[in-house]
């Protein structure tokens, strides 16, 4: 597996990615490509995950600004799951965030996403706030045609952070 930042012509198959993803954000693809096209000081980044055949299957997005950071897209795809990939991904992310100044690491995640939130515990974050009805909810399958009509219930999102370097000097 190898962690590296995006490209610019892997801008379409990152969107796929993120699409694929039920619990990511959902970004353009013009919005990969601006990303993509960073210069090494702004403020956000992409990184892809590669597995080992070289294909893109994870990808991370974060952003640093005056010491604070913020996680805003993690997605691997369905198939490369439960591998690394999403830790590599991190890791990875925590490195440049310190780089850049980064003292502590945000990020939202939706309250029924639970694989995201075990694995945020388990890499230290921790439960800072709560956004109610942040999130719109996904009707269930049998009312999807009406919910234009009636309005989709709505998810909280849960704040969470943590140290960019774990006491001691770890990421």
């Amino acid at each position: 597996m190898k962690v590296r930042l995006l490209r610019g012509e892997e801008a379409e198959r990152a969107a796929e990615l993120d699409k694929a993803c039920e619990g990511a954000a959902h970004w353009s693809v013009d919005d990969y490509r601006r990303l993509a096209g960073a210069l090494p000081d702004e403020p956000r980044f992409c990184l892809l995950a590669e597995d080992d055949a070289g294909e893109p299957a994870g990808l991370l997005v974060a952003s640093v600004a005056d010491g604070e950071a913020e996680l805003l897209n993690l997605a691997v795809a369905a198939g490369k799951r439960r591998r690394g990939m999403a830790t590599a991904l991190l890791g990875e992310a925590l490195r440049r965030l310190a780089a850049g100044g980064a003292a502590t690491v945000w990020l939202e995640v939706r309250e029924s996403n639970r694989p995201a939130l075990a694995f945020y515990r388990r890499h230290g974050f921790q439960l800072r706030d709560r956004r109610r009805d942040y999130y719109p909810a996904p009707p269930p399958a049998a009312c999807r045609q009406d919910a234009g009509a009636t309005g989709a219930p709505r998810e909280d999102a849960l704040v969470l952070a943590r140290a960019v370097r774990e006491p001691g000097g770890s990421l």
